[in-house]
């Protein structure tokens, strides 16, 4: 059964044999997606917008909370903080820890990990700066510190 998050493109796997949910990174896994998913939920930056503004400013995605509300709640979340700086060219692809525990909420995990960061400098934040800043988005949004939605220290790992 298809639902509103497949869309078709030219593939040998289309359609899925998984579910599928809308992702908005770049991909050149086949030749004729020429390096786009095809999905495009989050819109431009208004220039308005602050790219620096000390918390979570870009406009909220909306296919997260469809995802929860399709196929949520869920166990756990491995849901990506890093890669996020400058904002203005990395918001459509990569979350911010604030982007992240919106995600965490709309999505409907009990609990989730941090991944997508610490394992090389992809971009202008400092590598050790997500876990700092997932902490205090989680106190933004009113979540523990720890326990719900947290990171492994490099090189640790964890079972579920």
């Amino acid at each position: 059964m298809r639902n509103s998050f497949h869309t078709p493109f030219p593939s040998p796997t289309y359609p899925p044999p998984h579910p599928t949910t809308p992702s908005h990174h770049p991909t050149n896994h086949h030749p004729s997606h020429h390096s786009d998913t095809g999905y495009r939920a989050v819109p431009s930056l208004p220039v308005t917008e602050n790219d620096y503004a000390p918390h979570h400013t870009y406009p909220h995605c909306p296919a997260f909370a469809q995802i929860g509300a399709l196929r949520g709640p869920f166990d756990l979340g491995l849901i990506p903080i890093g890669a996020y700086d400058p904002r203005w060219i990395m918001s459509p692809m990569h979350a911010n820890p604030f982007d992240s525990v919106n995600i965490f909420l709309d999505t409907r995990c009990r609990r989730a990990m941090g991944i997508h960061w610490g394992t090389w400098v992809l971009t202008e934040e400092d590598v050790l700066e997500p876990p700092r800043l997932l902490r205090d988005a989680c106190r933004w949004k009113g979540l523990p510190e720890t326990g719900r939605f947290d990171v492994c220290e490099i090189g640790e790992s964890r079972e579920f």
